[in-house]
């Protein structure tokens, strides 16, 4: 059996959208939004702010969060939660993968997720190696950033 992949870039206050559930609804794979929104606060670091707000304290903090499908073989959500040194609007990476026969219908998905977006960015298919991203073997891992090493880990919710 075949299956496909698509990314998408949106801001974490986003996954809270009706689409993102039914992504889940369609994949058998229960993810509450609030969690993940909850999730990415745990990563802002007190003591790397220069002041309340300051959004330097998250640079370098998140996790890859694995999802698989406990239904349908090889198909899961990955949310990666790194925050890059140039984020100024809170994003994740939301990675699909699917068999065929469902791949269309988490396209039209995503498409209508990134459409009701707060920023538009673009559908894609990933350039990484979604086999490697959810390898448990490969973390911790140094992630860089504008020349700075951080180190992420992965987190399994099966």
């Amino acid at each position: 059996m075949e299956f496909k992949a698509n990314s998408l870039v949106i801001p974490i206050e986003d996954i809270e959208h009706e689409h993102f559930y039914n992504i889940c609804k369609l994949f058998k794979i229960k993810i509450d939004p609030g969690f993940l929104i909850n999730k990415w606060d745990t990563y802002y670091d007190d003591s790397r702010a220069k002041y309340y707000g300051d959004t330097t304290a998250r640079i370098g903090n998140g996790n890859i969060l694995y999802f698989p499908s406990p239904e349908f073989e090889n198909t899961f959500i990955i949310v990666d939660m790194f925050n890059h040194a140039t984020d100024q609007s809170d994003t994740i990476m939301l990675y699909i993968q699917c068999n065929n026969s469902m791949f269309e219908e988490a396209t039209v998905l995503m498409e209508k997720l990134n459409e009701e977006s707060s920023i538009l960015t673009e559908l894609s298919i990933p350039t990484e190696n979604l086999g490697e991203i959810i390898e448990k073997r490969n973390y911790p891992k140094k992630r860089e950033d504008f020349g700075y090493e951080y180190m992420q880990d992965i987190e399994v919710f099966e």
